[in-house]
């Protein structure tokens, strides 16, 4: 085509094979691209002119959650059918037996899961609450990057505080967000229709003992899934975290075996985005390697992280993997306002969960100055997932145009608007019930 021509296009859908569910359920998108077709001086042949992602049908919702956050999207993964789960007590551990997977739990509910062939699901048998990030440059803005010491005076730091003029993360720092103790309160296991139930209460306190946080876990064992359900709600409205001007995160972390190095999702992409850094990411369903999904900053960070997930798959080459689907029951998040508002429960406009994986744990990002001073990454790392319910902004708009080294208020996470609850199914899946299988 050449430039003021225009060419009319006919597309033929894709037809849904006999054995398959139907492929619309899981959402249909057309990808456009104009590219160079011949070498100029200007540019190679080739070269992405323009693209353009357009919906032409979207996915099913999984739940019937009208007007909340994210009633979550169906997976193109086929079901199996099966019956029911069982738990079987042996001593200390208990173990559960499904015909999708094998979970044994200790006495600390740290959670071994396998697939039916035995294959290792989770590495460090660990599902966490997350409230903290690698600091960014924009969380730095405050007195204290230019005066450090301001922030490590006790009666100064906090007049500062209560101020406004510390950055968000000598914020964090004094109230211990990055350190919180993790004290279980209570557990039962109970019997539900959908199989057996596990309840976990825990209250999280600062490292002077002062509660902050209470955090509720309900694991409900399936036939072919782990049904999990959370609830995030301060200690007390006097409590140290209630005073903070923003949490950087609300979620839950976990380790994956190194070998699950795909990540397909349903969310922005295919770069990095964030509630504050997403208009150019087309919502649709993307496909990367691990270790092509974060960014290289020179001050090691937050990065990668992908916003308004409603799913997300982490694959092996053999096929075996697990699938990640969220919910969010809360109400959906206020539109954005171009001048600017107030923080609420959720950075505004936020449509999903933020999800991002790094061969690189939070803390290796956070306690290292320069990005040349890293870990080396290799394929024998394990992979690290955040899935957050909510997640601050990175400051990709700046302070509604004021300032430009900050971050918008309304991208914020007010700790007084909880609770924050939310969702997170778990479903082991193989070559044969992972029905997506595009390369990255």
């Amino acid at each position: 085509i050449l430039p003021g021509e225009s060419k009319e296009l006919s597309v033929q859908l894709p037809r849904t094979p006999a054995d398959h569910p139907p492929l619309r359920d899981f959402g249909l998108w057309l990808f456009i691209e104009a590219r160079q077709s011949e070498s100029s001086k200007a540019l190679p042949a080739g070269y992405v002119i323009a693209d353009c992602c357009i919906t032409i049908e979207k996915p099913e919702p999984f739940a019937a959650l009208p007007g909340s956050v994210c009633a979550g999207s169906v997976a193109p993964r086929r079901s199996l059918h099966c019956g029911d789960a069982a738990v079987l007590e042996r001593g200390n551990v208990t173990v559960v037996k499904a015909a999708g997977y094998v979970a044994k739990l200790g006495a600390s509910h740290r959670i071994t899961l396998t697939n039916p062939k035995g294959v290792e699901l989770l590495a460090d048998a660990s599902i966490r609450p997350c409230f903290s990030r690698a600091t960014l440059d924009n969380d730095r803005c405050g007195v204290d990057f230019f005066v450090p010491w301001l922030a490590k005076v006790p009666v100064v730091s906090h007049v500062l505080d209560m101020l406004g003029f510390l950055s968000m993360n000598a914020s964090w720092t004094l109230v211990g967000l990055q350190n919180l103790l993790h004290s279980k309160e209570r557990s039962e296991w109970t019997n539900s229709a959908e199989g057996p139930k596990l309840s976990i209460m825990e209250i999280l306190t600062s490292e002077d003992g002062q509660d902050c946080l209470r955090v509720t876990l309900e694991y409900i064992f399936g036939a072919e899934s782990i049904f999990l359900t959370a609830s995030v709600a301060l200690a007390s409205e006097s409590c140290p975290v209630a005073h903070l001007p923003s949490l950087p995160r609300v979620g839950l972390r976990m380790v994956l075996p190194s070998s699950f190095s795909k990540m397909t999702w349903l969310g922005c992409g295919p770069g990095e985005t964030y509630p504050d850094r997403k208009a150019a990411g087309d919502w649709s369903i993307h496909c990367k390697d691990v270790d092509d999904l974060g960014e290289d900053y020179i001050v090691p960070s937050e990065n990668g992280g992908r916003a308004d997930v409603h799913w997300a798959a982490f694959t092996a080459t053999t096929g075996d993997g697990l699938l990640f689907q969220y919910l969010c029951p809360d109400a959906a998040a206020s539109l954005d306002d171009p001048k600017d508002g107030a923080a609420e429960q959720r950075p505004r406009n936020m449509q999903g969960a933020q999800v991002s994986a790094s061969r690189l744990s939070l803390e290796e990002l956070e306690n290292t100055s320069h990005r040349h001073l890293l870990p080396k990454v290799n394929e024998s790392r394990p992979v690290h997932v955040h899935l957050d319910t909510a997640h601050a902004g990175v400051g990709g708009v700046g302070e509604g145009g004021s300032k430009l080294w900050a971050t918008a208020t309304q991208f914020l996470i007010n700790p007084k608007c909880g609770p924050w609850n939310f969702s997170v199914i778990l479903t082991p899946i193989d070559s044969e019930t992972w029905l997506h299988h595009a390369t990255p």
